[in-house]
């Protein structure tokens, strides 16, 4: 019923938009294909609204709610200058970022860094031009049916009204920010058209991994193409989302709105110096995600598949996905001040490590120690053995300050990650550890612990 009259509400503003201007001839064949980018900065507006609930795993505590009510709703709105070359990519500027969520009756706000507002974007990826995004901003800047994305909606070909055509897997995979499709049964219909618009409507079902999970996605929604630019100029979407309970992600059964016009910007805040600037910054695509917490006093910059999925005081639990599943796990947690002697420092850390995992008859695969680009000192030991006779191997390292800052805490990071996941793995370990820096911490206080998705 919720999305029956949410269909409803995008045919009656799609009619709004569409207004009185003269109808063509229901004959006339019009070409639907996206112009090339030309330069021109937009302002593109987009309004999110999500409502639901999640699925988490079941537990024997019976006053834990596996099923809450999750609702959300955001604004962006953002001047955008697309690039020109063969991959979509744009520099744009937040002017306005607005959100709530709500889960299980407990909400917080969503907001954007005001150091944050200048972003790279192409399709799959937002890239702070003054540093990476964190986990909650680029959740909330990464939304379904951007203007980077509505092109795909297009045939590229001269069609009339009453021609349909089907989408293709990477198109609706691009469109909803999925990592890959395995069934899409999705078309799009020239309605009618005027002489400023052609009105279609797009429709079905996709089937994909998202965050090593699957999902089903049902769509329908009406989009307008600008006849003047050659472009997707306003789209309402409804996504009916099913997802299964994740490595690193909740379940979910979510149905969400969005909208987005574009138009013309006037008087626009993003110059062509801070475009310049942009296209020049030295950004290392690879490490587009922050992670941080004061708690343990800590940053550093990631692959996006990190996640962190649990945490308990002076602890944090990581994850590793990729969309063929869980890759590593283990913990990041934060160790008091403790001197260093080079000459046993690392047989210490060995010893204590061996000791730690005794249970499982570990065996020493490699240690080494080096000083990565923040000064401080890494320590790395990899053992080998068995777990319920499944091969794999413990990456252990304790991250200490730089020798100037010696009174400053210790990190250490523990994961576990089966032999046949190793490839998959690769060095990421390494570099979240080469990105790290350690920051002074607040004051101790009790911390209730959150539940492990």
């Amino acid at each position: 019923m919720v999305r029956r009259r949410f269909v409803s509400t995008i045919l009656v503003t799609a009619l709004a938009m569409w207004g009185t201007a003269r109808l063509g001839s229901a004959e006339e064949a019009i070409r639907l294909t996206a112009a090339a980018p030309s330069g021109e900065i937009q302002t593109v507006s987009i309004e999110v609204e999500l409502g639901g609930e999640l699925k988490l795993p079941a537990t024997d505590d019976a006053d834990v709610d596996t099923t809450p009510a999750i609702a959300a709703e955001a604004k962006l709105v953002y001047d955008e200058s697309q690039l020109p070359g063969g991959t979509p990519r744009s520099v744009r500027y937040y002017t306005s970022v607005e959100g709530t969520a709500n889960v299980a009756g407990r909400e917080r706000p969503l907001a954007l860094r005001g150091s944050r507002k200048l972003v790279i974007a192409t399709p799959s990826s937002l890239q702070g031009v003054q540093g990476p995004l964190d986990r909650d901003e680029l959740q909330l800047l990464r939304t379904a049916a951007d203007s980077l994305t509505v092109g795909g909606l297009l045939p590229g070909r001269t069609i009339k009204p009453g021609d349909t055509w089907e989408h293709e897997p990477a198109e609706m995979q691009t469109l909803l920010g999925i990592d890959s499709v395995g069934v899409c049964e999705v078309t799009s219909v020239l309605i009618e058209a005027n002489q400023h618009y052609a009105r279609c409507q797009v429709a079905g079902t996709v089937h994909g991994v998202t965050d090593g999970t699957s999902v089903e996605l049902e769509i329908n929604g009406i989009y307008l193409f600008r006849r003047a630019t050659e472009e997707v100029s306003h789209l309402n979407l409804a996504i009916r989302e099913t997802r299964t309970i994740g490595p690193a992600t909740p379940g979910c059964t979510t149905v969400t709105k969005v909208r987005m016009k574009r138009e013309a910007a006037e008087d626009s805040p993003l110059t062509a110096d801070m475009i310049a600037a942009a296209q020049r910054a030295d950004i290392d695509t690879s490490v587009a995600l922050e992670l941080a917490s004061d708690r343990l006093g800590f940053t550093t910059s990631v692959d996006p598949r990190w996640y962190v999925t649990g945490s308990y005081g002076d602890q944090l639990t990581l994850r590793r996905v990729t969309p063929e599943g869980l890759v590593a796990h283990g913990n990041l947690v934060r160790l008091d001040p403790k001197p260093l002697d080079a000459a046993s420092a690392l047989s210490e850390f060995r010893r204590d490590v061996m000791v730690s995992l005794a249970d499982n008859s570990p065996s020493l695969k490699s240690e080494s120690q080096w000083v990565n680009r923040h000064g401080c000192r890494v320590m790395a030991i990899v053992a080998v053995g068995k777990v319920e006779d499944v091969e794999v191997e413990w990456h252990c390292f304790q991250i200490a300050p730089p020798e100037a800052k010696a009174d400053l805490h210790r990190l250490a990071l523990s994961l576990m990650v089966e032999s046949g996941q190793l490839e998959r793995l690769a060095d990421q370990d390494r570099a979240l550890i080469e990105q790290l820096s350690l920051t002074s911490t607040g004051t101790q206080q009790a911390t209730r612990p959150t539940r492990q998705r």
